[in-house]
């Protein structure tokens, strides 16, 4: 079943390890609020977690805000609220972490 992951916290801040226990290729991993630091680039995370073949989302008010759109990985795809509202539609199951 697909699962959409919403990392909201810097990846130093949760378990990560239990996030790479849990997700599969069949997942959606989208990044917001502070969770936007997952999606920079020569993240020791990210190389991990591109290991798992799942679609990597970023929120562009987030990354925006924060002043780190530069530094963004190419693996993530930017989307608006309008896209992060489909991609909890897409979704039954979701996990926040």
């Amino acid at each position: 079943m697909y699962m959409l992951h919403i990392i909201t916290k810097s990846p130093v801040n949760f378990d990560i390890q239990s996030l790479f226990l849990t997700i599969n290729s069949s997942d959606d991993v989208l990044t917001i609020q502070d969770g936007v630091l997952l999606s920079l680039n020569n993240n020791v995370y990210l190389k991990q977690i591109v290991k798992y073949s799942v679609n990597l989302y970023v929120l562009y008010e987030d990354i925006s805000a924060r002043g780190l759109i530069k530094q963004l990985s190419n693996l993530f795809i930017i989307v608006r609220y309008s896209e992060f509202i489909e991609l909890t539609v897409k979704h039954t199951k979701q996990i926040t972490w």
